[in-house]
């Protein structure tokens, strides 16, 4: 394999391949979709966990992700003098802090 199929075949795995054997990629460059064997559901978040079919090696995929009304929630647990009513500029910038602090922390544990 040359060094522009390579790099195709990684732009892919990292841009498809999230429920990929990341073991089987890493050690032999070959895709093989894992099979999703739990997941759990946090507020802010999901957590999946792989068992892949070729290697046997288990995998997991973090994915962040919170919903509108449980960033409402918190605010007004928060801050409930601002009573029902939350304005979109108030909820885009909590939601832009939360975002930048969950790639900030990426960021941190390299």
């Amino acid at each position: 394999m040359d060094e522009e199929q390579m790099r195709q075949i990684t732009k892919a795995h990292l841009e498809d391949g999230i429920d990929e054997c990341k073991w089987c990629f890493a050690v032999d460059m070959e895709r093989v979709k894992g099979n999703e064997i739990a997941r759990y559901d946090f507020p802010d978040s999901t957590l999946l966990h792989f068992s892949c079919p070729r290697c046997g090696g288990e995998f997991s995929l973090y994915i962040p992700g919170w919903g509108e009304c449980y960033i409402k929630k918190v605010i007004r647990k928060l801050h409930p003098e601002i009573g029902v009513e939350i304005g979109d500029e108030l909820f885009r910038e909590v939601n832009d802090r939360v975002l930048y602090v969950d790639q900030l922390g990426d960021y941190l544990d390299c």
